[in-house]
C-alpha cells in the first residue's frame, strides 16, 4: 500500500500511472463498485413454455441481427 501511495503522489510519474495507483488504493480501501445484474429480472428458462421460448429466441435473433447491421430500431419494433 505504501508503494502505491508513493507512486500516486510522485509528480514524476505519468498521469495515467498515478491514476491507476489511486484507483488500486481506493479499490483496496472501499472496494469496487457493485455491478448491476442485467439478468436479475429474467425468468428462469426452465419455467417458460415452448411458445415463450420460441418468442424469446426470435426476439434475441432480431436483436442480434440488428446489432450486426448497426440498426438501433430492433428494440423499438417490439
Amino acid at each position: 500500500m505504501d508503494a502505491l501511495f508513493a507512486i500516486a503522489m510522485d509528480p514524476k510519474e505519468s498521469g495515467s500511472t498515478r491514476v491507476a495507483a489511486i484507483t488500486r488504493i481506493l479499490e483496496r480501501e472501499i472496494g469496487r463498485p457493485v455491478q448491476p445484474n442485467s439478468h436479475a429480472d429474467r425468468d428462469d428458462v426452465a419455467s417458460l413454455s415452448d411458445d415463450e421460448l420460441r418468442a424469446e429466441l426470435a426476439r434475441l435473433e432480431r436483436e442480434a441481427a440488428a446489432a450486426a447491421t448497426g440498426g438501433a430500431g430492433a428494440a423499438a419494433a417490439e
